[in-house]
């Protein structure tokens, strides 16, 4: 995502989210593939997320899909 001054917004995927990103994963039973679709995001993107060491910069869209999936699919639902 680009401001009218052409520079892309981002912001920092903190390692907690990381653990929630693969606890839910795992409640779900979801394999990266099936993450990456429910998420929205790329498979690169979701490699990313889940196999570098957090934290992580991450695009803006691609934090808050994270965050907004995250919410829907806790383990308190």
């Amino acid at each position: 995502m680009q401001t009218e001054e052409g520079v892309v917004m981002e912001k920092i995927f903190p390692k907690d989210s990381q653990n929630k990103l693969l606890i839910s994963m795992a409640i779900n039973k979801l394999n990266r593939k099936e993450l990456s679709v429910a998420v929205g995001i790329s498979m690169p993107t979701t490699r990313k997320l889940l196999s570098h060491e957090a934290p992580i910069i991450v695009s803006e869209r691609t934090y808050q899909l994270v965050q907004e999936w995250l919410i829907n699919n806790s383990e308190g639902k």
